[in-house]
């Protein structure tokens, strides 16, 4: 199963709040008051997706983010203790890793939802629509078909289609009803 625009995005923001981490993880230990969440636990629901929609680069995520998790509770441990000259390679080594396995998530992350956004956006030749407004294929459709559903089955991942300009798009012609394709054949061979 595709991902759909929304888990997409959701992936994409994903990475961009852990290279925020990354640019921002200070050279200092830990705070005492705050406590940071393992990541694998903040972000069950994005590795639940990937796992389930694509299992091989989902059971990837799953592995780094098990690696960061590793990596945030030694910087964790920390805690409390004061940086000498005898722990303080220690303490920097923490903190690469830490940084490392950040950077590497979101590296992949990022790759994960490029990937997932160049198959939602391919649609093969031979099921392209000709150019099209969301109103002209409810038209089409029939009269219990609207422009709003049709961009709510866009959104949830239904209706694979190609932004053209502000109004005009391509539509998968797999995701449209028989009816409606025999409707466009129609219209294609008038």
């Amino acid at each position: 199963m595709p991902l759909t625009k929304s888990q997409i995005a959701s992936i994409k923001e994903l990475a961009g709040k852990l290279t925020k981490w990354f640019d921002e993880q200070p050279y200092s230990p830990p705070s005492k008051t705050l406590i940071r969440l393992s990541p694998s636990a903040l972000y069950k629901d994005e590795i639940l997706i990937l796992l389930h929609a694509m299992p091989g680069l989902g059971q990837k995520v799953d592995n780094e983010f098990h690696e960061l998790d590793e990596q945030v509770r030694d910087y964790e441990s920390w805690r409390g203790k004061e940086i000498t000259e005898k722990n303080e390679d220690d303490f920097d080594m923490a903190v690469q890793n830490l940084k490392g396995a950040l950077y590497g998530l979101a590296e992949t992350l990022t790759r994960v939802a490029d990937l997932a956004q160049d198959t939602a956006d391919d649609i093969p030749g031979e099921h392209r629509t000709s150019p099209m407004s969301k109103q002209e294929l409810a038209r089409l459709w029939g009269p219990e078909m609207t422009a709003k559903k049709i961009t709510a089955m866009i959104k949830a991942g239904n209706l694979k289609a190609i932004k053209q300009s502000r109004q005009t798009f391509i539509f998968d012609t797999n995701d449209l009803p028989q009816r409606v394709r025999d409707r466009l054949d129609k219209g294609n061979q008038a």
